[in-house]
């Protein structure tokens, strides 16, 4: 029978455990809030861009722009974004599973870019297998905008130099606080085709100043660091899920623990206690016999 003192012990122990992984669940909750809002207020602003970058578009014609240039990929950049702390569950490990199976998949020779501390672990042990161009950390849903437009510039010039001929971003799409779904989407080279005939009739409605083609030459290189801004935006709102519903998991794991030990506390105790009237009713009858 394992002693009292260490049964006790192992209580104690477990809920210390039990106060922090609750206390990160709070954190998360808290953060996956914030995160959420995040995510909302963005999408207006990627929406009336988009919008108003097709309209233009369509005035603008034909336009030259190193970013529209479409080459036969023959080496493809895949971008991985993952997380910068650990203890978030699942997410990690289903985005890099997801992410290997993407990069065998392609029929061109593939590098990486990996994105924050996990994704570069990860991929900085298997140089043997994948050639890592750059590693970038630290960004998340409370980076500022211009820790964010080092990525998208290095990528964007990573693209118009050639040394790529595409550009995917592989993350964790937020779907919600239980769901999250890796996700590969093609970065570069941008497609400024016109979505919808009223984009057309639209455009002639607007007096564009300076010309369209020179509205169109600066708003592609703001909607494509829009873009990776999102995605970073999705994979910080889908690492606060998966950690939120990961110590939820650990800390009820932790009280179950706490009542089974507590169970097995009173049976050693009650069992102490029997050998210990046992012994002094043996003691007893001794003496009487004497």
């Amino acid at each position: 029978m394992v002693s009292v003192r260490l049964i006790r012990r192992k209580i104690r122990t477990v809920r210390n455990i039990r106060q922090i992984t609750d206390a990160m669940k709070r954190v998360a909750a808290a953060r996956l809030q914030r995160a959420q809002h995040r995510v909302a207020a963005s999408r207006p602003y990627a929406e009336k861009l988009a919008q108003t970058l097709h309209r233009v578009g369509a005035a603008a014609g034909e336009i030259e722009h190193p970013l529209l240039h479409t080459r036969e990929p023959r080496t493809t950049c895949v971008v991985v974004v993952g997380s910068d702390r650990g203890l978030c569950g699942s997410y990690n490990g289903n985005l890099l599973r997801f992410v290997e199976r993407f990069i065998a998949s392609q029929n061109s020779d593939v590098k990486v870019v990996p994105v924050n501390r996990k994704a570069c672990e990860y991929f900085l042990g298997r140089r043997d297998r994948h050639e890592v161009l750059r590693t970038f950390v630290g960004l998340s849903d409370q980076s500022p905008a211009g820790d964010v437009s080092i990525l998208s510039t290095y990528l964007r010039d990573l693209y118009a130099s050639e040394q790529v001929d595409e550009v995917y971003l592989c993350y964790q799409r937020f779907v919600s606080a239980v769901v999250q779904r890796p996700t590969a989407q093609r970065f570069l080279p941008f497609s400024a085709t016109v979505r919808a005939q009223d984009d057309v009739s639209e455009a002639s409605e607007y007096i564009l100043e300076p010309d369209p083609q020179t509205i169109m030459l600066a708003l592609i290189p703001t909607y494509v660091d829009t873009q990776i801004y999102h995605a970073i935006l999705e994979a910080a709102a889908s690492e606060y899920g998966s950690r939120m519903m990961a110590m939820t998991n650990a800390t009820q794991s932790a009280t179950d623990m706490i009542e089974d030990l507590t169970l097995t506390f009173n049976k050693a105790r009650q069992a102490a206690i029997t050998t210990e009237l046992v012994e002094i009713v043996a003691g007893a009858e001794a003496l009487a016999e004497q």
